[in-house]
């Protein structure tokens, strides 16, 4: 070949490297995943959502998947004062700093009306009021608790995005680089991979409840699964957590406080945040799902 012939073929190729693009975006698929109907889609500055609605042994349903360019960023965290009250998830919302695309409601807590403590617990149960579940509490990079020698069972949220743990040591999640925590029982992690982490013999685990879940699908995109009473009393955890490996096969997923503490919202094209389930009862966090800044 000759040099000039052999030139051209390098600026052919260099040109060719410029104009593909490293790797290409994640694929994303708006259609249902649960055999059900798409209710709500739409997008804000780097995230995108599809709320899909169906039926699941008599319960109505939502799966909300969100897919977002930088979750340690765009997941954000909203909390009552801490020891001195509860909020309705709506109003938590509205305390932000921003105009969040999708709130849930977050930890489970203790109060007045739902006073138990585990027993590994030091001290009396109104020590912990209006004060979230879980052996660590870090809120804005604060922690507001920690319970040395317990171990934390919950979600973190750290520069890459949300991780789950499942009874590890304290040092070593707050080592990880924690931002925020939302906890609830030690329980409540129900999947990890293809494994099924739900205790079927805890009687909590066989009741048909309202639910809210939150799992991981890949780097950016995460699902929610909220489950109502609107048809039936709710789904158990364990028809929850064989439906996850079954239909989603997440790379984690942990149920957070249900019942009628239970929330779903999402902000429509108006810019309104639409309630599509719950906000009946005051609780401690949200867990929010936002637009890059």
């Amino acid at each position: 070949m000759r040099r000039r012939d052999t030139y051209c073929m390098a600026m052919l190729i260099a040109l060719f490297l410029c104009l593909t693009p490293i790797s290409a975006p994640a694929e994303w698929s708006q259609e249902p995943m649960a055999g059900g109907d798409v209710v709500m889609e739409g997008s804000a500055e780097g995230l995108r959502y599809c709320v899909e609605r169906f039926t699941e042994d008599g319960a109505r349903c939502y799966l909300t998947r969100i897919q977002m360019e930088d979750p340690g960023k765009q997941i954000r965290k909203a909390t009552s004062k801490w020891h001195k009250n509860l909020m309705f998830p709506s109003d938590q919302a509205k305390r932000m700093d921003v105009k969040a695309t999708i709130v849930i409601n977050g930890s489970g807590f203790v109060c007045p009306d739902y006073p138990k403590i585990p027993e590994s617990w030091p001290g009396k149960n109104k020590s912990y009021f209006y004060e979230p579940l879980g052996s660590l509490t870090v809120n804005a990079g604060e922690v507001m608790r920690k319970l040395d020698g317990i171990p934390f069972y919950g979600l973190t949220l750290q520069e890459d995005g949300l991780h789950m743990h499942v009874g590890e040591d304290l040092d070593e999640v707050l080592a990880q680089g924690v931002l925020e925590t939302w906890s609830f029982y030690d329980a409540s992690p129900l999947t990890l991979g293809e494994e099924s982490l739900v205790d079927r013999a805890w009687k909590f685990s066989n009741e048909r409840e309202c639910r809210t879940v939150v799992g991981r699908l890949s780097d950016t995109e995460y699902f929610l699964l909220t489950v109502t009473n609107k048809t039936n009393a709710g789904l158990t955890l364990v028809h929850v957590t064989d439906w996850l490996l079954s239909s989603l096969r997440p790379l984690w997923a942990y149920n957070l406080d249900g019942g009628a503490s239970s929330a779903l919202f999402v902000r429509d094209e108006k810019g309104t945040l639409k309630t599509v389930y719950g906000n009946k009862v005051q609780t401690v966090d949200i867990m929010a799902f936002c637009p890059l800044e």
